[in-house]
Formats: structure tokens, sequence, C-alpha cells
């Protein structure tokens, strides 16, 4: 015998999916290292691996990107909220700009 579908299903349906549901969004933040002049750097090394380094140490997943122009400025590409990013940096002594 077919189920029927009557609203009260359909309601209990969409409610078991809506809390069974687990969104996972990729969020772009954007940082600068607060004095570039601070670490030994030349033309041919980059911050970035140190960023990804200190990131990974601290517990969160992230892929780091950075900007072309300005050495100090590197995009993180993570789960994580913002904050939780910007502590893991400071936990790991890298300073950002304010």
């Amino acid at each position: 015998m077919p189920v029927v579908a009557t609203p009260l299903n359909l309601l209990m349906h969409q409610q078991s999916t809506r809390r069974d549901m687990t969104i996972h969004e990729t969020h772009k933040h954007t940082f600068a290292v607060a004095d570039v002049g601070d670490w030994d750097l030349d033309e041919d090394r980059s911050i970035l691996p140190s960023i990804e380094h200190a990131l990974k140490a601290d517990g969160v997943e992230a892929v780091v990107d950075g900007e072309e122009f300005n050495s100090g400025v590197f995009y993180v590409y993570t789960r994580s909220p913002r904050e939780t990013v910007e502590e893991a940096l400071e936990n790991q002594g890298i300073p950002l700009e304010a």
C-alpha cells in the first residue's frame, strides 16, 4: 500500500531533513601581517608556508593564497570563522594588521 502524502507527513519529512542537514561553507578571509619587515624573506621566499603551518598547528584546516602585489597580504580559505583563524595566528606568534 503506497504512502499518502498528507500535509502532516510532508511537514514531518521537511523537519527531519532540515535537522539532519549539515551545511559546510568555505569562507575566504583576507589578512595582512603587521610588519613584513619582521620576516626573514627574500624575493624567492614567501610567508605563505609559515601561515599555513601555523594554522595547521592550531588545528585549522585551510588553504592559504597570497596577494600577488603585496607580500604581506594573504587569503585564507577555510570552513572556520574569521575569529578562529585570527586566534590561531596570534597563538602561533603571527601579528596581524588591525
